[in-house]
């Protein structure tokens, strides 16, 4: 079977995908624009390109698409191959799984709204007469005339949690407002499907809001945000959107952060605002000294020179051979080769002792098999593994200490 190539679509520089860097970081806007700018032509083609993860989710994205039109399942498409941004991927188990949980979600809310003439829409484009720049493809829209505008958005990718009520979310939802008849329609549901990512409440999780909310942010908040990264002068701000930025690598501001980090400060003499800040900083810091080791290392692949470091092989585990060729005389005294097998050597070596005991199956491989969940659900439990801190962000219950819990173990700080 000859492997599909996805075509890529028109993406705009204010999008709902990026929205939630854009609206807090104006400025990033036209730091990306002036480093593609610079770009010779191989870089740029690698730029365009983006990263394998991103190339993954379109090619999940495709499938899913494909099969929602088609009124097929997942499973169908196992061993089907695309090639996205020059990168070929083979729909496997685990990709199928996943497209499935979106498929089941759109088509439950399909069959609960069928009766009240619900429409599908898939990878649906649509834009706003507001600004010519906002303009996105959704992955799902459920049309119910008169009752509920429905936005679905299909996460695959294993990089971080994205809540239904998220900025891309909410601006699909006021796009979907104005491209649509929504007389009297006053509901809309925001949802997401992200199978990758554990999450307490599951890899299918909704948000309901209004019509109103939904236009209030995008006039109030969506267009002045907008307006602001055409400033020449627009700010940049350091936060967690930084992970995604594509001018993360150039940011000046990021690199402050690093160059005017005061390491002489005490934390035991600060404040919980400034602990907060400091660490909010260190984030970022992070994030920054990932992309100088990413650079360092492929440039040192290239064989260019980097001050204080050097390329060596990973540390590795011995492993075993499959097989090995042994001499041996044969019936005529001639020295002859012999192939042997490691599953054949072992056992004629050491017996049993060769072996490990049989291990268990996690809870989760468990739940797949025949009475699984059943089983799982009466045996099964979480332990407490103890205390870490975490941001706000996070979607964790925040703990209280009483009493004696205040001075309890701190080992695992």
């Amino acid at each position: 079977m000859d492997a599909q190539i996805v075509e890529d679509v028109a993406h705009s520089s204010l999008g709902a995908s990026g929205a939630h860097r854009w609206m807090n970081c104006a400025g990033s806007v036209q730091l990306t624009d002036t480093m593609v700018s610079g770009l010779n032509a191989a870089d740029l083609d690698a730029f365009e390109r983006g990263g394998a993860a991103a190339s993954e989710g379109t090619a999940a994205h495709t499938i899913a698409a494909k099969a929602l039109e088609a009124e097929k399942d997942a499973w169908e498409f196992i061993g089907h191959k695309l090639i996205v941004d020059g990168r070929e991927f083979e729909v496997d188990q685990e990709m199928a799984d996943g497209i499935q949980v979106h498929l089941n979600l759109v088509r439950e809310l399909m069959e609960k709204y069928a009766d009240q003439g619900a429409r599908l829409y898939v990878e649906e484009s649509m834009s706003s007469v507001l600004d010519e720049q906002a303009f996105g493809t959704a992955d799902a829209i459920i049309y119910v005339p008169g009752v509920i505008i429905i936005v679905i958005d299909f996460k695959y990718g294993q990089g971080i949690v994205v809540e239904p009520d998220s900025d891309q979310n909410h601006y699909y939802g006021y796009l979907a407002f104005e491209n649509f008849e929504t007389d009297g329609i006053e509901d809309i549901e925001l949802w997401i499907t992200q199978p990758r990512i554990p999450h307490p409440k599951g890899p299918v999780r909704s948000y309901r809001t209004t019509r109103k909310a939904v236009e209030e942010w995008f006039t109030c908040e969506v267009l002045p945000a907008m307006e602001a990264t055409r400033d020449p002068k627009a700010n940049l701000t350091i936060g967690d959107w930084c992970r995604f930025c594509p001018a993360r690598d150039v940011c000046p501001a990021l690199r402050s952060e690093v160059m005017n980090f005061d390491m002489t400060l005490e934390p035991a003499y600060m404040t919980g605002d400034e602990l907060g800040t400091l660490l909010q900083r260190g984030d970022a810091i992070r994030r920054y000294l990932s992309n100088l080791e990413g650079e360092a290392y492929k440039r040192a692949r290239k064989g260019e020179d980097v001050s204080g470091y050097k390329l060596v092989r990973k540390k590795a585990n011995r492993t075993f051979r499959d097989s090995i060729t042994l001499k041996e005389k044969d019936e005529d005294g001639k020295e002859v080769e012999v192939e042997v097998k490691l599953e054949d050597a072992l056992p004629a070596q050491f017996g049993d002792e060769a072996y490990q005991p049989r291990a268990l199956k996690t809870p989760p491989n468990i739940e797949k098999l025949n009475g699984g969940k059943k089983f799982v659900s009466r045996w099964a439990f979480t332990p407490d593994t103890g205390l870490t801190l975490a941001p706000d962000s996070d979607k964790r219950e925040a703990v209280k200490l009483t009493g004696e819990e205040f001075f309890g173990d701190e080992s695992d700080i």
